[in-house]
């Protein structure tokens, strides 16, 4: 749902768990399901820019979600840094994905993606224009590692505007073609 952009279903998904776990402990057995579900309010509380909220709810999912959870860890590692970036605590936020990328090398490719992902969002926002180069790098050569194509194409997108705003305009041609002349594939 979330992929075909079903917000009503799936903020009513979310609205109907939150009405089952409203008296429930959380027990081990419950505290992925209580996880998963803070992931999600983390995320509307985000699009509320209730950066704040989405924070804490943010870091109530890691807490919650144990360590093989690691795709749904790694949404919750994207909200903690974005939440961060829209409290003013920008510079924490990307250390925070510096960190989960160092300690978390054993996790799924999808964790290392979204991370990838989240730091190129963070370092294009301050501009920290070679910082988002080398982040686009390593989303390529993840990509190409793990025949991820839309994570080569992301990363070639991170690179090219890099250098596009570095005034480097050939090479960011050059780059940006490889996204452009797959057409719908990318």
């Amino acid at each position: 749902d979330i992929l075909r952009q079903r917000h009503t279903e799936i903020w009513a998904l979310v609205e109907r768990t939150e009405e089952l776990l409203e008296n429930q402990p959380c027990t081990d057995e419950l505290a992925p399901v209580f996880g998963q579900l803070d992931i999600f309010l983390s995320w509307r509380s985000y699009a509320a820019a209730d950066g704040a909220t989405a924070l804490a709810y943010a870091q109530s999912a890691l807490e919650r979600l144990p360590f093989s959870f690691d795709i749904e860890r790694g949404y919750a590692q994207v909200m903690v840094s974005v939440s961060q970036q829209m409290v003013g605590r920008a510079s924490e936020g990307i250390q925070h994905i510096y960190d989960a990328l160092e300690n978390d090398r054993h996790a799924h490719p999808s964790y290392r993606v979204r991370l990838l992902e989240a730091l190129g969002f963070l370092l294009w926002m301050g501009g920290d224009l070679v910082g988002l180069r080398d982040a686009g790098a390593a989303m390529i050569r993840l990509g190409e590692k793990e025949s991820l194509p839309v994570t080569v194409f992301n990363g070639h997108y991170n690179v090219g505007k890099a250098l596009y705003s570095l005034g480097e305009l050939e090479e960011a041609q050059e780059v940006l073609s490889a996204v452009i002349k797959p057409g719908y594939r990318a």
